[in-house]
């Protein structure tokens, strides 16, 4: 009989339904003589060892059908575009068999063998699934990466562009601002110029009658000039000069009031000068007016109360009574180069000297006592 490829079963390791009811039809003996059915279980090999065959004898073919019998269906491991060689004779074993033993069956080989084929194509199954998995997700972060650069990209694009229309607008801003402050000093200059036009004049006369009440005689003057140069000839520039002119008689008056005073004040001095000390001040007129008496010449005799030496000076303070009276306390500096001898306590002299200002002590009792202070240019002992 003929072998046919099988394309049912062929690739898969597994036997066709006519082989299997062949199979199942036809017993085979086993080494003890005792028939088993094809479809039979294979017995187990414990320890995975390989099957033992009788010693001495040539090993069975396991690829080929069992003796006396014509395969059915084709060879699992030929290529079904080829058609199947002929079928191997199966070498008989001619002693007996061990007790024992296990016998090879085809069909258990070819069933472990599509086991294991089935296995490694479901693990390949789930391998290919894993890498299209794995692949898909690759390609999906790819395809974010590059959205999302080109998102980044644009919104950077977008940023520069709105930054530029930000520094245009505020160019913008500035330029409008410097324009309206132009615009407000326009604006101030022509609301000036336009009060200028209708109340200038009176304005002008106003500041002129203001100085003259202050009695501010050169700002009188020169507002009134201001006046007359701009409104020459207008009602308000002649009572701005008539003004004018009162400022300008007060100012003639002061300085002629003012060099009188001056020749008086000369002529005083000289008349002092040629007095000398003799100027007849007295005690009471400089402790009742002493800033009218500061820096007048004087004269006065008395008795020595007190002197002040200083080892290290070369000036000496003395306390000197007018005329013996104990109400009329001096106080005297002068140098010690001006006298031959030293001047003591209870000597009666005679001071020429200076009216500087009033002079403040503390006592001996706490209290505070103020008397002239004189500078004294001579001493007569």
């Amino acid at each position: 009989m003929e072998m046919k490829p099988n394309s049912q079963g062929e690739n898969r390791g597994e036997l066709p339904k006519e082989a299997q009811q062949n199979s199942n039809a036809q017993p085979h003996t086993d080494a003890s003589g005792a028939s088993a059915p094809m479809n039979a279980p294979a017995p187990i090999n414990p320890g995975n060892a390989m099957p033992q065959q009788n010693y001495g004898q040539p090993p069975m073919n396991h690829m080929g059908p069992p003796p006396g019998r014509t395969p059915q269906f084709g060879n699992p491991y030929s290529n079904p575009a080829r058609p199947n060689p002929a079928p191997q004779t199966r070498m008989q074993p001619t002693g007996p068999h061990p007790a024992g033993a296990p016998q090879a069956s085809p069909g258990g080989d070819r069933k472990r063998f599509g086991q294991v084929r089935a296995i490694f194509s479901a693990t390949d199954k789930r391998v290919r699934s894993l890498l299209v998995i794995v692949s898909g997700l690759l390609v999906t972060f790819l395809v974010a990466t590059i959205i999302l650069g080109c998102s980044l990209v644009s919104r950077n694009h977008q940023i520069a562009q709105l930054e530029s229309t930000v520094e245009g607008h505020v160019s913008t801003i500035a330029e409008l601002n410097e324009s309206k402050v132009q615009q407000d000093t326009q604006i101030k200059d022509l609301s000036l110029e336009l009060d200028e036009l209708k109340n200038g004049k009176d304005k002008m006369l106003v500041d002129v009658r203001n100085a003259y009440d202050q009695k501010d005689w050169e700002q009188t003057i020169t507002a009134a000039d201001a006046l007359h140069d701009k409104y020459n000839g207008s009602e308000q520039d002649k009572e701005g000069q008539k003004l004018k002119a009162e400022a300008q008689k007060k100012i003639d008056e002061a300085k002629a009031a003012e060099k009188k005073k001056q020749e008086e004040e000369a002529a005083r001095k000289a008349e002092e000068e040629a007095r000398g000390y003799e100027t007849g001040i007295t005690y009471e007129q400089i402790a009742r007016q002493p800033d009218e008496y500061k820096g007048k010449k004087v004269k006065f005799y008395g008795k020595v109360i007190q002197v002040l030496n200083s080892a290290d000076s070369d000036s000496v303070t003395i306390r000197l009574i007018v005329d013996d009276d104990y109400d009329q306390v001096i106080m005297g500096m002068y140098a010690k180069n001006i006298v031959p001898t030293r001047v003591l306590e209870d000597d009666h002299i005679t001071i020429y000297g200076t009216f500087i200002e009033e002079y403040t002590y503390t006592a001996v009792l706490g209290n505070s006592v103020t008397v002239p202070l004189i500078n004294i240019a001579k001493i007569d002992q």
